[in-house]
């Protein structure tokens, strides 16, 4: 994936050789909905990544009640996140 600048670049160019005002407003929508998708899968990665440590450390021997309650409740609110992604 192009880094921002490159792809706002490429739209300002080909608005520039094609003057199509049409044209440059479905490729900057096409633009922002790559970048939220791209969003959107980086924060699905790090929510599942979170429930994974969160499982794996509330087995962890002598972890206090209190802590290991924290985190059920930290994994809890990342499932929430997953699920209202959909």
């Amino acid at each position: 994936m192009l880094p921002p600048e490159e792809r706002a670049s490429l739209i300002v160019d080909s608005f520039e050789r094609s003057g199509n005002l049409a044209a440059l407003g479905a490729l900057i929508a096409a633009a922002l909905r790559e970048a939220a998708e791209e969003e959107r899968t980086g924060v699905e990665t790090t929510l599942r990544l979170c429930v994974q440590v969160l499982d794996q450390a509330r087995s962890a021997p002598g972890l206090a009640r209190d802590l290991r309650a924290t985190m059920r409740a930290c994994r809890g609110l990342c499932l929430t996140g997953l699920d209202a992604r959909g």
